[in-house]
C-alpha cells in the first residue's frame, strides 16, 4: 500500500510555500509515508531538486503541479502518472503562462493523458467530467469546510467521479505560519493583520 501526501507546495510556490523540497521529504519519511507529491502552483521549478531529494530519502516521487485558471474559474492539482503524462504537465504549465485566454476547463482535457487531476470546485469538477478519463479524474477534499465539501461530494457523485482526502501543506511547522501568511500578504499586496 502507498502511503502519500499529493498536495505538497515548497518555496517554489512563489509567496506561498515554506519548505524546500529536502525538508518536506525528510518530513514524509519521518512519517513513514512511501511516496510523496510536489504540486507547487504553476510551476515545475523545484522537480529537478524535488525528484532527487525524494529518490535520496527512498520515497517514490510524483511530479505535479497546482495549475489555476487565469480567469479565477478554479484549480486543479495535475500529478504525471508517467513521462507521457509528465510531458503534458509541462505543456499544460507552459500553455497556463503564454497563452491568451486559457481556461483551465478547456486546456486541460486536450493534455489530460496521462495525468491523474484532482479539483475542489464543484462546478470545475463538473466541466472536466466526461471529457478526461473517469479513473483519472477525482474530487479533492482538502479540509473540512461544511456545505462546501458536501456540494463537492454530490457533484462527484453526480458526475460518477471518486473523492480523494488530500491536506494542502504549504508549512511543515506551527512556527512557519507566521512565514507563510507574510508571503501571502507580500502576494496580495496588502498587511499580514489582513
Amino acid at each position: 500500500m502507498v502511503a502519500a501526501f499529493l498536495h505538497l507546495h515548497s518555496q517554489f510556490s512563489l509567496l506561498d510555500g515554506t519548505a524546500t523540497v529536502e525538508t518536506l521529504c525528510d518530513r514524509a519519511r519521518a512519517l513513514g509515508l512511501t511516496a510523496v507529491a510536489l504540486a507547487d502552483t504553476d510551476n515545475a521549478y523545484g522537480h529537478v531538486r524535488f525528484f532527487r531529494a525524494a529518490r535520496e530519502r527512498g520515497l517514490k516521487p510524483i511530479l505535479g503541479a497546482r495549475l489555476t485558471d487565469p480567469a479565477g474559474a478554479g484549480d486543479a492539482v495535475c500529478l504525471a502518472r508517467d513521462r507521457h503524462g509528465y510531458a503534458n504537465l509541462c505543456r499544460l504549465i507552459t500553455a497556463r503562462r503564454l497563452e491568451d485566454g486559457f481556461r483551465l476547463a478547456e486546456g486541460l482535457p486536450r493534455l489530460a493523458a496521462g495525468l491523474v487531476v484532482l479539483t475542489r470546485h464543484p462546478t470545475l469538477l463538473e466541466r472536466l467530467a466526461g471529457r478526461i478519463e473517469r479513473a483519472s479524474l477525482f474530487a479533492e477534499l482538502v479540509s473540512w469546510r461544511g456545505e462546501t465539501h458536501r456540494g463537492l461530494v454530490a457533484a462527484a457523485r453526480a458526475v460518477g467521479v471518486g473523492v480523494v482526502a488530500s491536506p494542502e501543506v504549504r508549512f511543515l511547522d506551527r512556527a512557519d505560519r507566521d512565514l507563510h501568511r507574510v508571503l501571502c500578504a507580500v502576494r496580495e499586496g496588502t498587511l499580514v493583520s489582513r
